[in-house]
C-alpha cells in the first residue's frame, strides 16, 4: 500500500535533515551523495527554521515559519533556500519510493524471484528478466529499507521502469548457482536452470493472473544464452538476447542443418560494437530465423563518450556534480582520451579502481552506490557500456517492447529512433515513458 503523501514527505525530509551539513556548498548536489544538501555558511539558522516548519507540516502538525527571517538573509536567499530544500526532498523521495518495494515469490528450493506489477493499470504482459553471471534479481530494483539486498544497477532498473511504464509486469529470476563469483544461469548438466525457471514462471503466472498474457524474456550475457534456449522448454511470446548468442551446434534449437526443431517467438538481439565474436554468432542466428520465417532483428550498440553529465544521466544515485568530478579525474588518470572516450576495457586493466578514490575519497568499497566493485558498481557498469563490449544496455527496451507488441511486424530501427532517450535514462520512471 502506498504511504500517504505527508508520511512520505516527512520521511524524505528526515533523510535531508540527516544528510545536510553546514559546509559552504551552494547546491543540493555535493560529493557526499545525492540526498546531501550543503548549507551556505551564515544560513544555518534559516535552514533550521525552514526545515522545522516543513517537517512539522509533513507530519500533520500546524506550523508557521517564524515571522522574522535572520537579519543577514534576503528574500531572494529565503526563496532559494526553500526551493533547494524542496528540490532535494523531491529527489530523495523519488529515490526511496520508486522501484524499492518488489515482492518476493519463492522457488520450492528456497530461492526467490522478485516481481512488481504496473501501477494504475492492469498488466498487459510480463517481462521476465534473466540476470548475467555475478548478478542477482536484486539488480533490477532500488535499495531501500523494504529491499535492503537490492542494488539498483542503472541499466537493470531502466529495464524495469520501461517494462512497467509500458504496462508489463516484471519478474526477475534467480539462478541455481549461488556461488558469489559465479551465479550464472545454465541450460544443461546437474545445475540446469531451465526446469525450475519454467516451473516458477508458470506458478507465478497462475497466481498473478498472467497465464493468458504475453511473456517476453530478457536475458543478459549467460542469461541471454539461457533465454534463447528457453522456448524449447516453455512457450513464450518473445525473446530479447542481450550481447550473447550460442553457435548453432551449442544452441541445440535446430536439426544441425538450420531447421528449427520447434516453434520460436519473435526475437531481438542487442549487439555491441566491440563484441565481434558475438556479432558473428548473431548474424548466423538471424539467417536461421529468416530461413525459418521467424521475425528477428537486432539493435547495434555503439561506443559513446563519457561526458560530464554521462553518469548522472544514467544513474539516479549520481548527481550532476558527482558525475562531472568523476569524469574530470577519469581524464586525469587516463581512463578517458581527449574526446572523452574510454581508452581500454576497464574490466581487464583495473589500476583505475585504486587511482580514482585517491582524488574522490567518497568512492568507498563499502558504499552501496559509490563503490568500484565489478558487477556491483554504478560507475563501472556505465564505463563498460561506454566502451561497448558485453554489457547490459537499456536504451532500446521500449522500442523492443513496441516491436514485440506488433509480433515482430514493425520496423525496429524506426522504433529505436522514435524512442530515443538521448542517453538520459535516469529520468525515466515506472509510470512515465520519456524524459
Amino acid at each position: 500500500m502506498r504511504r500517504p503523501a505527508a508520511a512520505a514527505l516527512a520521511a524524505a525530509l528526515l533523510l535531508v535533515v540527516g544528510a545536510a551539513s553546514a559546509s559552504p556548498v551552494a547546491t543540493p548536489y555535493a560529493p557526499e551523495g545525492i540526498n546531501h544538501m550543503g548549507v551556505p555558511q551564515g544560513q544555518e539558522q534559516l535552514f533550521n527554521q525552514l526545515m522545522g516548519a516543513f517537517t512539522a507540516m509533513a507530519s500533520g502538525q500546524d506550523a508557521v515559519v517564524a515571522s522574522a527571517a535572520p537579519a543577514n538573509v534576503t528574500p531572494q536567499a529565503f526563496a532559494k533556500m526553500a526551493g533547494t530544500i524542496l528540490a532535494t526532498v523531491a529527489r530523495s523521495s523519488y529515490n526511496t519510493e520508486s522501484l524499492g518495494d518488489p515482492k518476493m515469490f519463492p522457488y520450492p528450493d528456497g530461492r526467490v524471484a522478485l516481481y512488481r506489477m504496473p501501477k494504475y493499470t492492469k498488466a498487459r504482459c510480463t517481462c521476465i528478466f534473466v540476470h548475467g553471471c555475478k548478478h542477482d534479481p536484486y539488480s533490477w530494483f532500488y535499495k531501500t529499507p523494504k529491499c535492503p539486498q537490492c542494488t539498483g544497477l542503472p541499466e537493470e532498473v531502466s529495464h524495469s521502469k520501461q517494462c512497467l511504464a509500458n504496462g508489463c509486469a516484471v519478474l526477475a529470476l534467480m539462478s541455481l548457482n549461488r556461488d558469489y563469483r559465479s551465479r550464472c544461469f545454465a541450460s544443461s548438466g546437474s545445475g540446469n536452470d531451465q526446469p525450475s525457471a519454467a516451473q516458477l514462471v508458470k506458478y507465478w503466472a497462475s497466481k498473478a493472473g498472467m497465464t493468458k498474457k504475453p511473456m517476453y524474456m530478457f536475458g543478459i550475457s549467460s542469461g541471454a544464452s539461457f533465454a534463447i534456449k528457453f522456448p524449447g522448454t516453455m512457450k513464450i511470446q518473445g525473446v530479447v538476447s542481450e550481447v550473447n548468442m550460442p553457435w548453432e551446434k551449442s544452441w541445440g534449437a535446430t536439426n544441425g542443418h538450420g531447421k528449427l526443431r520447434y516453434s520460436f517467438p519473435p526475437t531481438v538481439f542487442y549487439m555491441m560494437k566491440r563484441d565481434l565474436e558475438t556479432k558473428r554468432q548473431i548474424e548466423q542466428a538471424l539467417v536461421i530465423f529468416k530461413n525459418n520465417r521467424v521475425p528477428a532483428d537486432y539493435v547495434y550498440i555503439d561506443s559513446r563518450p563519457v561526458t560530464p553529465d554521462w553518469l548522472s544521466m544514467r544513474s539516479v544515485y549520481i548527481s550532476p556534480s558527482q558525475s562531472a568530478q568523476i569524469q574530470k579525474y577519469l581524464y586525469k588518470i587516463k581512463v578517458l582520451d581527449a574526446d572523452g572516450n574510454v581508452r581500454y576495457d576497464v574490466r581487464v586493466k583495473r589500476g583505475w579502481i585504486l587511482q580514482l578514490p585517491k582524488y574522490l575519497p567518497w568512492l568507498k568499497r563499502t558504499d552501496p552506490y559509490y563503490n568500484l566493485i565489478s558487477d556491483e558498481s554504478q560507475i563501472w557498469q556505465e564505463l563498460n557500456l561506454a566502451w561497448s563490449w558485453h554489457e547490459i544496455v537499456s536504451d532500446p527496451v521500449t522500442a523492443t517492447l513496441k516491436w514485440l507488441f506488433a509480433k515482430g511486424k514493425a520496423d525496429l530501427g524506426s522504433l529505436v529512433k522514435k524512442y530515443d532517450w538521448n542517453q538520459n535514462i535516469a529520468c525515466l520512471s515506472e509510470t512515465r515513458i520519456g524524459c
